[in-house]
């Protein structure tokens, strides 16, 4: 797991500060292994990464985090399933907004409208087989072969003989 930390290297003046990129020990997995089940957990309850770095007071790195998670097959797929249940939340979220039934305070419209289009794109990317968008391609075409047929008529040496001519 890789988390943020800031390093004064003592060898310039006080003002240079760098944020570095720290590997946490092997000897923390289940430490590491437990913060990822904490992440999948509030995932699955409609809340995105960025926010739970955000609340969380060990200054993970998201870029890095997501890195982490990308490496291993099954921790991405682990991830991609808590959206997907996470989804299924925020669409009783965008219900309960548009319902008026959250906290029995009137809400502006327009900011209901805002949060709502927010959550729709959000479970369209965490969900795009339940709520994505389609797109069909539809297409209607003619073909006549008439031309076709008397360019390849006048192609063939000779005459062609008709049924109709023989009688």
């Amino acid at each position: 797991m890789i988390h943020r930390s800031t390093h004064n290297s003592g060898a310039h003046d006080a003002d240079d500060t760098t944020n570095r990129i720290t590997l946490v020990d092997e000897s923390s997995t289940n430490f590491v292994e437990n913060f990822f089940e904490t992440v999948l957990n509030k995932i699955a309850q409609g809340i995105n990464l960025k926010e739970i770095l955000r609340d969380d007071q060990r200054d993970f790195d998201y870029t890095q985090l997501l890195r982490w998670i990308h490496k291993d097959p099954q921790r991405k797929s682990r991830y991609y399933e808590a959206q997907e249940i996470g989804s299924e939340m925020i669409a009783a979220e965008i219900l309960e907004i548009a319902d008026g039934t959250g906290d029995g305070i009137p809400e502006d419209v327009q900011r209901s409208k805002l949060r709502i289009d927010s959550r729709q794109f959000l479970i369209k990317t965490w969900n795009r087989k339940r709520y994505g968008d389609i797109k069909t391609l539809e297409v209607n075409q003619n073909i006549s072969i008439t031309a076709a047929l008397e360019q390849a008529q006048a192609r063939l040496p000779g005459r062609i003989i008709d049924i109709e001519d023989i009688e």
